[in-house]
């Protein structure tokens, strides 16, 4: 089953823009025009790329799905519905339709699996390229756990939000008999 997925940043008008492309032995990693293909057995060696991909899986609609668009030419645009996060590492919650850079006009589900790694010379520098980039700018790790905190804020949020709403339905209908007021409080 391939899944696909996306971490946007758009960091002072700068986007970056990493997507993964995960096969059955396989998994491919787009940034910048530039791609290498890794084996999934040795994916998870190199922590900061594979903090990315555990950011882009949590910020990714869904990864069994991919989104398409038709541009002013008439071809089509593949692409994955993503968080975007802005220069604060806020997340918003909405999600966009980010466009894939090198197979923009190519359905990844229906392309078939790569059938041996990019060299390691090649995959080196791809993550060399990476880490220079990231290290200046982004530490994954702490956009993981921004991720985490807003999450459980906006669980909490919403607990707090839907007690409040049971007491106040439960207040409005105190003046009704006992017997309606327990068969609604039942229900809540």
């Amino acid at each position: 089953m391939i899944e696909i997925s996306c971490f946007y940043i758009d960091y002072n008008h700068t986007p970056f823009n990493i997507t993964f492309i995960r096969y059955d032995k396989f998994i491919k990693v787009f940034y910048q025009g530039k791609s290498i293909v890794v084996a999934l057995e040795y994916f998870s060696n190199d922590q900061m790329l594979f903090q990315f991909y555990i950011l882009s899986l949590l910020c990714t609609e869904n990864t069994s799905m991919i989104s398409r668009r038709t541009a002013i030419d008439g071809n089509n645009i593949y692409g994955v519905s993503t968080e975007k996060i802005g220069s604060q590492f806020t997340f918003t919650g909405r999600y966009d339709f980010i466009a894939l850079e090198n197979s923009s006009f190519k359905n990844p589900f229906l392309s078939q699996e790569p059938k041996r790694e990019t060299s390691i010379k090649k995959q080196l520098k791809f993550l060399r390229m990476i880490h220079n980039i990231f290290d200046l700018y982004l530490d994954p790790l702490n956009a993981i756990r921004v991720y985490q905190n807003k999450m459980i804020r906006d669980v909490s949020i919403e607990r707090i939000v839907e007690y409040e709403k049971r007491i106040n339905v439960l207040c409005c209908i105190r003046r009704f008999n006992r017997d309606i007021y327990s068969t609604i409080k039942k229900f809540l």
